[in-house]
């Protein structure tokens, strides 16, 4: 289970809980809802269990590479009729 996560307004310093899906969602951006400033939380996340500093890297799943999955070359008829002359 993933632990955890809070950040804090750089404005009021009030430390809050974040999600990472809602931070992926948002791109990172947070609005504070003691002051009212938005802020990208992704650069002071905290793991509330460790007290440590936490890199939004490290906290996003890592997913394939975007684009067709296992595309190979195009098959042997196509590539005949691509360089086939009009």
């Amino acid at each position: 289970m993933a632990s955890a996560l809070a950040t804090r307004c750089p404005a009021c310093s009030t430390v809050f809980r974040v999600v990472p899906d809602q931070l992926r969602v948002s791109e990172g951006w947070v609005r504070c809802g003691r002051c009212t400033e938005v802020f990208k939380a992704t650069e002071s996340l905290v793991d509330l269990e460790t007290g440590a500093r936490r890199d939004w890297a490290d906290v996003l799943p890592r997913s394939p590479t975007p684009g067709l999955p296992n595309a190979g070359p195009p098959p042997a008829d196509a590539q005949a009729e691509a360089g086939a002359p009009a």
